[in-house]
C-alpha cells in the first residue's frame, strides 16, 4: 500500500512551508510571510479600474498576446483625474504583456504650456526640440516573436494610420535596420513622427521631409513611466546608425524658447529639462492661430459662442484657451462680422499678450 502525503499548506499565501523528514515522515514547518494575494496590482491590474470609470480604453493586438491601453476622451474633460490617478499619464498608446506589465515605453503625457498651470520658472534651462506636425509612431520588438516589430499608432495596432507608418517602415530597407537596433536594445521602444502626403496637417512640408522622424526612445527596464528616455544628443547618434532625420533642437533658458517660439512657422516645441524629463510642449501662435482660425465657419462660430464647452469637445485641448479668450473678450456679433484678417490680428495680439507675456 502506498502512501501520499502532501506538504502544501498555503505557503504562497501565508502559509508554512513544509518539509518531511524521512522515513519517520515528521513534518517540519516553517513560517512563512509572504502572501501571494497581497501583491502590488500590476499595471494591467490598475487600467482595468480606469477602464470601468470609462477613462482609458483596451485594444488587443492580433495574435491576443499584447493589450494596448489609451485614455479616452471623457478624461480629456474631467481635469481632476490627471492628478487623482497619476498612472493615466503613462497610458498614452503603452503596451503590457502576457505578465500584465509594460513591454513598451511610449512618452508619457505631456500638457501644453499653462494648461492644468503648467508652466517653469523662466530661467529654467531647457532642452527646446522642434515639434513636427505628423502622427505618432510607436516600434518596439514583439516578445514571443523576436523577428517581429510591433506597430502602433493613435492607440491601435490597426487601421489605416498603422498602415501609413508601415510603408513609410519598409521604404529603403529601413525595416530590417530598426529590426536590428531593436533586438540589440530589446527593451527599447523607439518613437516617431511620421510625415505622409496622404495624412495632411495644419503645417505643411516638402516631399524631402516626408518619412519616419525619429522623436524619442524609452527604455522599459528604467523606472517609471516618466523615465528611461534617451537625451537628443543619444537620439542624434542613434538615427545616424538607423539612416532616418531628426528634428532641430537647442538649449536654452525657458524666458528664451518662449521668444524663439513666437517667430517659427513650425508647430512650436517639446521642452524637456536637463535631466530629462518633459516638461511642457510650446506651441507656436502661428501654429495656434492658423489651426484655430483655419476651421471657423460661421456656424462653428456661433456653436462656440453658444456652447463653449460642448464647442471644446470638438478641438484639441491645445485650443481651449484661445477659446475661452475670445468669448470672455468679444461679443460674438463683432466676431460675426469680422473679417479673416481682423479676426487673426486680435487673436496674434491676444496671444502675445495673454498666452506668452513673460
Amino acid at each position: 500500500l502506498s502512501i501520499v502525503e502532501s506538504l502544501e499548506e498555503g505557503a504562497g499565501f501565508g502559509g508554512p512551508m513544509v518539509a518531511m523528514r524521512l522515513p519517520t515522515h515528521e513534518k517540519v514547518r516553517v513560517p512563512c510571510s509572504f502572501d501571494y494575494s497581497q501583491k502590488p496590482p500590476s499595471f494591467a491590474d490598475r487600467m482595468e479600474t480606469l477602464i470601468e470609470q470609462k477613462l482609458v480604453k483596451r485594444v488587443s493586438s492580433a495574435c491576443n498576446r499584447l493589450k494596448l491601453y489609451k485614455y479616452t476622451s471623457k478624461a480629456f474633460f474631467t481635469p481632476d483625474v490627471w492628478q487623482t490617478h497619476p498612472e493615466l499619464t503613462f497610458a498614452r498608446g503603452v503596451v503590457v504583456g502576457l505578465h500584465n506589465q509594460p513591454i513598451s515605453r511610449p512618452f508619457p503625457r505631456t500638457f501644453n504650456y499653462r494648461e492644468q498651470n503648467t508652466t517653469l520658472p523662466l530661467s529654467t534651462p531647457v532642452v527646446a526640440i522642434e515639434k513636427l506636425n505628423g502622427f505618432l509612431v510607436t516600434t518596439f520588438c514583439h516578445p514571443y516573436k523576436p523577428n517581429e516589430i510591433v506597430i502602433s499608432c493613435s492607440g491601435s495596432f490597426e487601421g489605416d494610420y498603422v498602415q501609413l507608418a508601415k510603408g513609410l517602415l519598409y521604404r529603403n530597407g529601413l525595416y530590417g535596420r530598426v529590426l536590428r537596433y531593436l533586438r540589440k536594445h530589446p527593451t527599447l521602444t523607439l518613437l516617431w513622427e511620421a510625415i505622409h502626403r496622404d495624412d495632411p496637417h495644419i503645417i505643411s512640408y516638402s516631399t524631402d521631409d516626408e518619412g519616419l522622424h525619429l522623436i524619442g526612445a524609452g527604455d522599459v527596464a528604467v523606472g517609471d513611466g516618466t523615465e528611461g528616455f534617451w537625451p537628443e544628443a543619444e537620439l542624434d547618434r542613434a538615427a545616424v546608425t538607423l539612416e532616418v532625420n531628426r528634428p532641430q533642437w537647442n538649449r536654452c533658458s525657458f524666458a528664451e524658447a518662449i521668444a524663439q517660439v513666437r517667430s517659427v512657422n513650425h508647430e512650436g516645441f517639446m521642452i524637456r529639462l536637463e535631466d530629462g524629463k518633459f516638461a511642457l510642449k510650446l506651441k507656436s501662435p502661428y501654429y495656434l492661430r492658423t489651426k484655430f482660425l483655419a476651421r471657423m465657419t460661421e456656424k462653428k462660430s456661433k456653436f462656440m459662442f453658444r456652447r463653449p464647452d460642448r464647442f471644446k469637445q470638438e478641438v484639441d485641448e491645445e485650443l481651449w484657451p484661445l477659446v475661452d479668450g475670445v468669448i470672455s473678450q468679444v461679443i460674438e456679433a463683432d466676431w460675426l462680422t469680422w473679417s479673416d484678417v481682423t479676426r487673426r490680428d486680435w487673436v496674434q495680439n491676444w496671444m502675445e499678450t495673454i498666452l506668452y507675456s513673460q
